[in-house]
């Protein structure tokens, strides 16, 4: 299977924004039962995705679903920011 050329980052982030949302928010409310949690971790969350020139979404090849890369992108996020939070809970 040849990967198929990816887009730029921007252009990757507008196309698939509506998936970026939802990814966040199922990895946040899958270990945030705060909803004040919940919102600071998505806020982050997002801001991550498109820091440094959107170094997150450069990186991505195509080599796998989008969904699965930002999935695990978000839930090491998650783990790197809040361990405090996470304690007890399995990722």
């Amino acid at each position: 299977m040849v990967p198929r050329p990816v887009s730029s980052p921007e252009q990757v982030f507008i196309e698939h924004f509506l998936r970026i949302e939802r990814i966040v928010a199922l990895v946040v409310r899958r270990y945030h039962d705060s909803p004040a949690k919940s919102d600071d971790y998505a806020s982050h969350a997002r801001l991550k995705l498109v820091e440094d020139d959107d170094a997150v979404l450069r990186k991505y090849k195509g080599e796998r679903a989008l969904a699965t890369d930002l999935s695990v992108v978000v839930s090491r996020l998650l783990m790197r920011s809040a361990p405090e939070d996470l304690r007890g809970v399995r990722l």
